[in-house]
């Protein structure tokens, strides 16, 4: 998990990376990993997630939807 500018970012075992507004839910879910996810991190700014994943791939999303 990854906090920045009131938004939490988390990964679970199924691959998924997740992005909430603990004010309102989900704000966006992304699925690009095959196995669990080891470590996430907010970019600087806060517009961008990176995560990777027990599959060996890094993955950078975009808050506007996966890039």
């Amino acid at each position: 998990m990854d906090w920045s500018n009131g938004l939490l970012a988390s990964g679970s075992r199924d691959g998924a990376v997740a992005s909430w507004d603990l004010r309102s839910g989900l704000v966006n879910r992304y699925k690009a990993h095959s196995q669990e996810i080891c470590g996430l991190k907010w970019s600087p700014e806060g517009t961008y997630i990176a995560s990777g994943g027990n599959d060996n791939k890094l993955v950078v999303y975009s808050q506007k939807g996966n890039s």
